[in-house]
């Protein structure tokens, strides 16, 4: 049985004792949900938060687990037997986590509570040798977002991928990663640092940046080429346009996450000059698919 935490000094101090800890610590607020193993003495706590994002867009309450910690393995895994009446409890469809591929303890604890691996999230960064330019394609230009290029870009994300952990997880209706991608290149106009859109005859491809200012990083965000542009050299003029954006930034770095599964993303950032940095793996426990 488990009990909402109320008092976070509690848990704090749990966390010291425990031996098994996983996920992010650092990022814990207060809308997040901490959960305790009731008892005489406390051996388990998970901390979730609502994905607000997902949630609105697939109409549906879904949760992340931002962290779990316990005595021992054993005590977490027999802790996953209670998480349908917790996931009840805060009205949760489902439920993700990240975690690194390093963790292959909690991995077995995760499958054994019935949590699925839907994908992973390979992290690359541009190597620091100096960069091959891609070659020029006929008919490209390359230029700042403007608002009429909206319902366009939104038309390339829904149509420019076949890969990604929205595809894998058991559970959800057709056509809901496309939805999700199409929501996500929109949403990008509003918060992204720098959209740069590729003119071939239309709109047919576009990246968006963002800055982490303390990592000292410019991230591609989301970079989609339509598909009947894709293998025209495209997407390699829109890396060269971060590469130039990054340059502008002293002692910056220039990063990108996409899914192990799509090959043919990882082979074009390598091409490109990237290099593989971290590796996780994402896992999705859900209501249908737990049965």
């Amino acid at each position: 049985m488990f009990s909402e935490a109320v008092d976070k000094r509690k848990v704090k101090t749990l966390l010291k004792n425990f031996k098994e800890k996983y996920g992010d610590f650092s990022s814990e607020n207060d809308s997040d949900s901490v959960w305790i193993g009731s008892g005489k003495s406390a051996n388990t706590t998970f901390c979730f938060f609502h994905r607000d994002w997902e949630s609105s867009i697939l109409k549906e309450s879904r949760w992340g687990l931002r962290w779990a910690a316990g005595r021992s393995l054993e005590k977490l895994r027999k802790a996953m037997n209670h998480f349908p009446e917790v996931l009840k409890k805060i009205g949760a469809v489902s439920v993700a986590i990240r975690i690194p591929m390093s963790d292959h303890s909690f991995v077995q604890v995760l499958e054994a509570g019935g949590f699925c691996y839907v994908g992973g999230l390979a992290t690359l960064r541009l190597g620091r040798q100096k960069q091959k330019a891609p070659q020029r394609t006929a008919g490209v230009s390359i230029r700042k977002v403007q608002k009429n290029d909206i319902g366009q870009l939104e038309k390339v994300a829904r149509t420019a991928f076949t890969e990604g952990r929205f595809y894998h997880e058991p559970g959800l209706k057709a056509g809901s990663a496309q939805k999700i991608y199409g929501v996500w290149a929109k949403n990008s106009v509003n918060y992204a640092d720098e959209i740069w859109v590729a003119d071939k005859k239309g709109q047919s491809g576009f990246v968006s940046l963002k800055k982490d200012h303390k990592g000292r990083r410019l991230w591609i965000d989301l970079i989609a080429v339509a598909p009947h542009a894709q293998g025209l050299g495209i997407g390699g003029l829109l890396v060269e346009k971060s590469i130039k954006s990054v340059s502008l930034q002293k002692d910056w770095d220039l990063a990108v996450k996409t899914e192990p599964e799509n090959l043919k993303a990882l082979h074009f950032y390598l091409k490109n000059g990237f290099e593989l940095e971290s590796f996780q793996l994402d896992y999705v426990w859900r209501q249908k698919a737990a049965r």
